[in-house]
């Protein structure tokens, strides 16, 4: 059993870290500085460290120098909210497996870490035959609906060929989910699944991880063998989008056998149309093109899904309800859902936290599902403002003061989740922070 070390000094990041690994099957242990992390690293010896950028009385980077040294063979991810082209650099350049930017997903850090693991004990094994293998945890779809069943059969078959995959569809479908099933049923689960967020990260990094250099390896080099999820590519302005296409290129040949799979949230070939995605790369993404609807348009699988997440988190945390009752089953199939698969699993959670141990019921969902669909929520929000059109003004003031208030009230009904939100307009996480700065 892999033993991982979780390095953070805030409380709420570190037990959800220490109960998700948990729940993975790993030995873990936690430290809220960089003086009780060298001394539990000391003591319990990790395989794996999973160590935040800032930490307060040390920065994440000479946690890594100094742990390095006692162990080089020490896995090593970085998580940061405050994420940088330098801190990247210096993080690899120190020896870190990978990083991560906050808000991520648990399933991404998942997959990081039965790569990492699997990366360094093929090391191991190597310099030891006789040391043991890890193997990584499985992943699958959660479908009833016919559509989904005719993309787990697409899906299964495209998993002997390594062929550039596009899966289109709005924020939430579940394309991450997808491309991590291609690369288990390819059998890949002991090499690298890599994702760059394209819609998250500052332009100077994804410009980093593209071409590398600065003492670091680039994402290709990194991803070699397994596979490269290139996340909301539709983002990239047209300068990085020709930085892509001539990496791809020139890594043609020699890519190690990368599966490349590529996500949008809008139909790729009306922004070639509209000159704004270049044809080239388009066909060089785009060879087998994978349309996921959104899960207004499959129902059957709102409550599969729902159950699955209810299981997810109870076996996580070991308490809480084990079922959905049927007046709450109701209200999630009749509502829309927007913000689709995530927005999903975002209300299951909440109703999850909030019920009593035997079952989760309509009180304990979030409102907006007992009051009527998002839709109208927000219609009757906006009317009840009495909007006063300022004839005679500029158009730009305006598009971007009803923007602003649209986003409000969309954040007001999530919760104040800037994720969900975001996720439910079908922007990234980054457009959404720049839209509410402007």
């Amino acid at each position: 059993m892999a033993k991982i070390l979780i390095v953070d000094d805030e409380r709420s990041v570190r037990e959800l870290l220490y109960q998700y690994t948990k729940s993975q099957g790993y030995d873990s242990v936690t430290a809220e500085s960089g003086k009780a992390a060298l001394n539990v690293f000391d003591e319990h010896q990790p395989d794996l460290m999973i160590v935040d950028l800032r930490v307060g009385d040390m920065n994440g980077l000479e946690i890594i120098q100094e742990t390095k040294k006692r162990n080089p063979n020490l896995a090593v991810i970085m998580v940061t909210g405050h994420g940088t082209v330098e801190t990247a650099v210096e993080a690899m350049r120190l020896g870190a497996f990978d990083y991560l930017t906050k808000p991520f997903q648990l399933e991404e850090l998942g997959a990081i870490i039965s790569s990492a693991l699997n990366t360094y004990k093929k090391a191991a094994i190597k310099a030891n035959p006789a040391s043991a293998s890890i193997t990584s945890k499985g992943v699958h779809i959660v479908a009833e609906s016919e559509v989904m069943k005719r993309i787990q059969r697409l899906i299964d078959r495209l998993a002997q060929r390594p062929t550039p995959l596009l899966l289109e569809g709005e924020s939430g479908v579940g394309k991450r989910t997808l491309a991590r099933v291609l690369h288990m049923h390819r059998g890949k689960g002991a090499t690298p699944f890599k994702v760059l967020a394209c819609g998250a990260l500052p332009e100077a990094l994804i410009e980093q991880e593209l071409s590398g250099g600065g003492g670091s390896r680039g994402i290709l080099e990194r991803a070699a063998g397994g596979t490269l999820v290139l996340d909301e590519v539709d983002t990239l302005s047209p300068r990085l989008q020709s930085l892509l296409q001539n990496t791809l290129e020139a890594n043609r040949s020699g890519n190690g056998g990368i599966q490349l799979i590529s996500t949008v949230s809008k139909k790729l070939d009306s922004l070639v149309k509209d000159s704004k995605f270049r044809p080239d790369l388009f066909f060089k993404l785009a060879v087998i093109p994978l349309s996921v609807p959104p899960l207004r348009e499959r129902k059957e699988d709102i409550i599969p899904l729902a159950e699955h997440f209810l299981e997810e988190l109870h076996g996580t945390i070991k308490d809480g309800p084990k079922k959905i009752s049927t007046s709450a089953k109701k209200l999630l199939e009749k509502y829309p859902w927007p913000g689709n698969v995530g927005e999903l699993q975002n209300a299951v959670e909440r109703a999850f936290a909030l019920a009593g141990a035997d079952a989760v019921t309509e009180k304990e969902l979030p409102p907006k599902l007992r009051d009527g669909t998002a839709s109208l929520a927000l219609t009757r929000n906006q009317n009840a403002e009495g909007t006063k059109l300022p004839v005679g003004e500029q158009l730009s003031p305006f598009v971007r003061d009803m923007e602003r208030k649209f986003i409000r009230a969309t954040l007001e009904s999530s919760g104040g989740s800037k994720e969900q939100a975001a996720s439910i307009l079908g922007i990234s996480l980054a457009t959404l922070y720049r839209k509410m700065d402007s």
